[in-house]
């Protein structure tokens, strides 16, 4: 039998699941932030439809006479990470205006749950396997194509021809750039995308306090353009604090491969 990786769960199966699999905070804590106060007896109508729902699919066994609950193994596996990772690597972009996020929550283990809530209400979680399989998650979330490799990273005072981009042709921008020390043709190719590109999307490593309070520690930028994407990472000063500059690169595989390596680093 093929082992199970992808669920799909509503906010109050996986509030249940998380509370019959003795997560009871991190049940709390997805209750209180996914609906406004309600009675007790609404609170249950809603958790007894969802063990319903969840015991029609398979995944969640009741014995009446016992008085116990069991939740399926897999979907352990697969809730586990998101209530207790060590950290998590954590994506957004725009769609039509508005933030889409993936989160892949990296437990002590080493157990890896992608997460993405769709809807406002769709919890979509997903088990990898390994480190190997998160750049595939990562593509697809992105919707990236990969370019040729190139393994030169050009350091570059782009911060202030950010700031620029919405006064200046590309042409402008391009000169600039070189000026800065990026070769053509990548100046023009960065000028162009800069110019007529809005999406920008981020990646971050999310660090938990012992509150469970999350805290973003490190990240890199993407700008994506018609037909290639870069990678933009705060650079170190002399002193090892961040300054003005940014590392760029054309995004390739073998980079962003590298660069979601280095944030798993501890």
């Amino acid at each position: 039998m093929r082992e199970e990786r992808h669920y799909s769960l509503s906010v109050e199966e996986l509030i249940l699941a998380m509370y019959v699999i003795g997560r009871q905070e991190a049940a709390a804590g997805l209750l209180q932030l996914s609906f406004d106060p309600m009675s007790d007896q609404e609170l249950e109508i809603r958790l007894v439809t969802a063990g319903h729902s969840l015991a029609a699919r398979g995944w969640l066994t009741v014995d009446e006479q016992a008085g116990t609950k069991e939740l399926d193994a897999g979907l352990t596996a697969a809730i586990l990470p998101l209530c207790e990772a060590a950290y998590t690597l954590r994506f957004t972009k725009q769609v039509q205006g508005e933030e889409v996020a993936m989160g892949i929550h990296v437990a002590s283990d080493g157990q890896l749950t992608v997460h993405r809530l769709e809807k406002g209400f769709n919890h979509r979680m997903e088990v990898l396997s390994g480190p190997e399989e998160i750049l595939g998650a990562v593509q697809s979330f992105f919707e990236l194509t990969w370019q040729e490799h190139s393994d030169e990273t050009f350091e570059t005072t782009v911060r202030q021809e950010l700031e620029q981009t919405a006064a200046q042709e590309a042409e402008e921008l391009e000169t600039l750039l070189a000026d800065s020390g990026m070769p053509e043709p990548l100046n023009g190719w960065f000028a162009e995308d800069l110019t007529e590109s809005e999406d920008w999307w981020t990646v971050l490593r999310v660090e938990y306090t012992e509150e469970r309070e999350p805290q973003a520690e490190r990240g890199f930028l993407l700008l994506s353009g018609k037909e290639r994407f870069w990678l933009l990472r705060p650079s170190e000063g002399d002193e090892g604090t961040e300054d003005d500059a940014f590392a760029v690169e054309l995004g390739t595989r073998e980079s962003l491969d590298r660069d979601l390596a280095a944030l798993m680093e501890g």
